[in-house]
């Protein structure tokens, strides 16, 4: 990414973000989301519009649509309304594409680089970042804005009346280091990696269970009363929290985490300092000593008992729980 460095090391400035992300954040989303909810629908009626027809069905790539969805109130979330009103007009897809751009850029020169040798990649990842410029497009508009945001608080502290602002970019900004302030680029380059966080991984997770479902079209009614009955006025005021079973049938996505110490499993297997380590959740979940039936597909693996039992008393299409339930 244009200009980003990365402290490798664990902590290091990490406080802003946190409590931007888990306490202003988490704490406008009932504000936020009957907004992202209308804005992703006009969205997803605009792209279902665009489709071909192929005998009276309309045909399209899901992940690209899923991609724009995310991308869209990714950007209303973290950048504001004022960020993708003037940068995303139909005449010009606007920096929310470029914002796209730029993770697939980002992935496809890693994956390159990380194929080459050490002598060669510094030579060839500059001539690469060159080609494909969406990163430093989407730096340098954002530093625009965020050096704009830092004239209005100078502004503000000299007594004038400045616009407020509900987004990652001004909360990040309240919580820096006071001690030594943040530019408006190291600002920047916080919210460039939260957007590519949060949009790559929500987008390939949404498009991975939108696929479970097409192959288990049994858990659609299920999961469809879940939003019925619990409304999304609920929704919103519990900040997105109360779909147990929606949550269940999305969890067990992959992670990664580097290792701090040495350390020696159960097994003698040996991990030193600094190697990565993933979990491998479906060996985990194809484990028979700790699942029922492991080998058959049960979205509602990890939901609680008695909300489950409660859910699908009205559906017997699908397998009871007591048959997935853990054995320890």
């Amino acid at each position: 990414m244009s200009g980003f460095h990365w402290a490798d090391t664990r902590g290091a400035d990490g406080a802003p973000l946190q409590m931007t992300l888990r306490g202003r954040l988490a704490g406008h989303l009932p504000a936020l989301l009957p907004e992202l909810r209308r804005d992703l629908s006009l969205s997803f009626d605009r792209r279902f519009e665009s489709l071909t027809e192929v005998k009276g069905l309309r045909q399209g790539a899901l992940f690209p649509t899923i991609l724009d969805a995310v991308a869209r109130y990714n950007a209303l979330a973290l950048f504001g309304e004022e960020f993708c009103r003037l940068y995303d007009v139909p005449e010009d897809p606007g920096l929310v594409r470029y914002g796209v751009h730029m993770i697939e850029h980002t992935l496809l020169i890693a994956e390159v680089l990380r194929m080459l040798p050490a002598f060669s990649r510094d030579l060839i990842g500059k001539f690469m970042s060159a080609r494909l410029n969406s990163g430093t497009v989407m730096t340098e508009a954002l530093l625009q804005i965020v050096t704009k945001r830092f004239e209005e608080r100078e502004l503000h502290r000299a007594g004038q009346d400045t616009p407020e602002h509900h987004d990652c970019i001004q909360w990040i900004m309240d919580h820096s280091p006071r001690h030594k302030p943040w530019t408006a680029m190291r600002v920047v380059h916080e919210l460039i990696a939260v957007w590519f966080g949060s949009v790559h991984i929500a987008s390939t997770t949404a498009c991975a269970a939108l696929f479970d479902l097409c192959d288990h079209p049994e858990y659609v009614p299920v999961l469809r009363q879940e939003i019925e009955t619990t409304g999304w006025k609920a929704f919103d005021k519990a900040g997105g929290q109360i779909f147990p079973l929606m949550d269940s049938f999305l969890e067990g996505n992959q992670s990664a985490r580097k290792v701090l110490k040495p350390f020696q499993f159960s097994d003698g297997t040996e991990a030193r300092a600094g190697q990565w380590i993933c979990s491998a959740p479906k060996a985990m979940n194809r484990n028979p000593d700790t699942w029922a039936k492991a080998n058959e597909f049960y979205g509602f693996r990890f939901a609680k008992p008695e909300i489950l039992e409660q859910a699908l008393s009205s559906h017997e299409t699908l397998v009871s729980p007591s048959s997935h339930e853990e054995k320890f």
